[in-house]
């Protein structure tokens, strides 16, 4: 009885059994998902897919856009994420003009073949929506790079109690300064008022 007793009681063997058939376990489930995921990219026409990738990577954009905003608030944080929270704002508007709909159009997303069809070739500033969608992606891509790049240095170099963004405001003499010269140069006609 000292075999089974042992095989029942967790030894060696059955750990790594046990290990072995986890991984197997979590690489089928990766195969499985996956093509689901290209069965429904199969499904797509190339115009539907950067339609979809368009909407899904703004959509992925936005809560991280939305913590960088509120850490640019932080003189703690605010070099670390202004850069990246500009050029996201300034592709996101671009975004929002190529997604914006004209009278004639339907308000619902694109859903087939047709529909996309007709949502990509409405003009927008002389220019297809399809050539326009094409040209943002890659910019889109350069934001979420950008973004997760700054919200790494703040996680990386600011101390965890300076980075709640939601935490009572408290005096710094550093950001006071800063704030001080910002008000001179506006003043004096160096920095306007879009800066």
């Amino acid at each position: 009885g000292g075999r089974l007793g042992k095989a029942r009681g967790g030894g060696p063997h059955f750990s790594q059994m046990a290990m072995s058939l986890a991984l197997l376990k979590g690489a089928v489930d990766v195969v499985v998902n996956t093509k689901k995921a290209v069965d429904f990219l199969k499904t797509m026409s190339r115009a539907e897919e950067e339609g979809f990738y368009l909407w899904r990577m703004l959509d992925a954009l936005s809560p991280a856009m939305s913590l960088a905003l509120a850490l640019r608030r932080r003189h703690a944080t605010l070099r670390h994420v202004e850069s990246a929270v500009e050029l996201c704002r300034y592709t996101w508007a671009k975004c929002e003009d190529i997604l914006e709909r004209d009278s004639g159009e339907d308000d619902d997303r694109p859903d087939d073949a047709d529909s996309w069809a007709r949502w990509f070739d409405v003009k927008k500033k002389g220019v297809t929506r399809r050539q326009a969608v094409k040209d943002m992606l890659g910019y889109i891509s350069m934001c979420q790079t950008t973004l997760q790049l700054s919200l790494s240095a703040v996680a990386f170099s600011v101390p965890p109690h300076q980075v709640r963004p939601r935490a009572a405001f408290r005096y710094l003499p550093a950001a006071q300064e800063a704030a001080v010269s910002l008000l001179q140069e506006f003043e004096f006609g160096r920095v306007g008022a879009d800066d």
